[in-house]
């Protein structure tokens, strides 16, 4: 229910905010979001059961899964530029990216905290966490990773898919409007 857009968005969040191209370095240096200022101080049991629900979903532990999926989706296309060279590759982002992605947690925890308290009140939280630790709920959380992976596998074809379909009428737009399309696009 809840988890899996949590988590396909911090996917979006993480892709958004830390692309390779600008530099895994910079992206340990600060959060990249922060949660909303105009949230108001969260009353004390709200705040309990938010902390219980992201306990109960392992949202922590879901974070740091992501790592070696988006490891993962990374790896074809710097393996393609680098033939035979597959294994010194996922070494260094194995080595630079999870360090960084589980620096990142806390923040992606904190925020994902401020957001549910900005939109479910106490006695909503706690109908969710009564989900959560239901059979169906149980079976969602233990679910949850290979749906992640399968859902993160079928974006990226989608996604891949969508870039070679509009990319030529885009070209073809740019070019009738005299507009300079950067090489090797």
């Amino acid at each position: 229910m809840m988890r899996p857009i949590l988590i396909i968005a911090a996917i979006a969040w993480l892709a958004a905010a830390h692309s390779v191209s600008a530099g895994l370095a910079d992206a340990a240096k600060s959060p990249v979001a922060s949660a909303p200022a105009d949230i108001k101080p969260a009353d004390p049991r709200a705040a309990a059961a938010v902390d219980k629900l992201l306990s109960v979903t392992g949202v922590a532990n879901q974070m740091n899964a992501l790592g070696p999926q988006i490891i993962d989706a990374l790896l074809p296309a710097l393996v393609r530029a680098n033939v035979g060279k597959e294994q010194e590759i996922e070494a260094i982002l194995r080595e630079q990216f999870l360090s960084i992605f589980a620096g990142l947690t806390p923040d992606l925890v904190a925020h994902a905290r401020s957001v549910y308290l900005a939109h479910f009140s106490a006695d909503e939280l706690e109908a969710i966490i009564a989900f959560y630790e239901s059979p169906v709920g149980l079976k969602m959380t233990s679910e949850t990773p290979a749906i992640t992976r399968e859902m993160f596998a079928y974006g990226q074809q989608a996604g891949r898919a969508a870039v070679a379909g509009a990319m030529p009428r885009i070209i073809d737009r740019m070019r009738a409007a005299n507009l300079a399309v950067p090489a090797g696009t």
